[in-house]
């Protein structure tokens, strides 16, 4: 207005530009499809629009921490354990109000690693110097096996869902995909027969397709990534390492 001052595009005084359309969440913040103390590791930028409510590791015990920068680093053991605790209960607990009430269909290999010894590499590359095929149905078969445990008993982060329903053994391959048009119909027809309400899927590159192909077709679906893994990981690698 004529009179007042004009401010540039870096003053922070000036007001902030209105954000485009379509660049907020529908329905409230982003988190993290990895556990709270993951995030500053390569490749935990990965997100996804979920409910509203604080970012993970924003819980009440460890809000004091949180401002107090590096000197959190030099806190006592057992009181840093308490408040990942409790920060990792509050992240896995968000995850169960997205699937609360929900038939949910598990598709891909979400603990393909279970038979790599925790290793994602040899998942997406196979191991160097094999070159029998069967190692890749290992790996589908060790994480299908803890898939129908993780249905059959509704486990984290499923507790609250309706259903969890999953694909039969070898329905999908591991990787490679060449038909994928063809395993895609399979999980549409699945969602119209057994009347999914959202699909969730632990599928590599393939994943995100796939993802992006049931919901342009208005298909509820979310690639929720390594988020099983990270729940119930560990405690698979330690079973199967038996005791020290």
């Amino acid at each position: 207005p004529p009179g007042q001052q004009c401010r540039g595009p870096h003053d922070p005084r000036a007001p902030a530009a209105p954000e485009p359309a379509g660049c907020r969440p529908l329905g409230g913040r982003r988190m993290s499809l990895l556990p709270p103390g993951a995030r500053g590791r390569p490749g935990a930028a990965r997100s996804v629009p979920l409910p509203g409510g604080r970012p993970p590791g924003l819980v009440a015990a460890s809000g004091a921490l949180l401002h107090r920068g590096h000197k959190a680093e030099r806190s006592a053991g057992p009181v840093r354990q308490r408040v990942q605790h409790a920060g990792m209960a509050d992240w896995i607990g968000r995850w169960e109000e997205v699937f609360a009430g929900r038939a949910v269909l598990l598709a891909g290999h979400a603990f393909a690693q279970r038979a790599t010894n925790g290793s994602n590499f040899h998942v997406m590359y196979g191991t160097a110097g094999e070159a029998d095929p069967t190692q890749w149905r290992a790996r589908t078969d060790a994480s299908h096996e803890f898939s129908v445990h993780l249905a059959a008993e509704r486990l984290q982060p499923f507790s609250r869902a309706h259903s969890v329903l999953i694909m039969r053994r070898g329905s999908l391959p591991l990787l490679n995909v060449r038909r994928w048009f063809a395993l895609r119909d399979a999980v549409l027809d699945l969602v119209d027969r057994a009347h999914v309400d959202l699909v969730a899927v632990a599928w590599g590159p393939q994943g995100k397709a796939l993802v992006t192909d049931l919901a342009c077709r208005g298909v509820q679906a979310i690639d929720v990534g390594r988020l099983l893994w990270s729940i119930h990981g560990g405690e698979l690698l330690r079973s199967s390492r038996g005791p020290p």
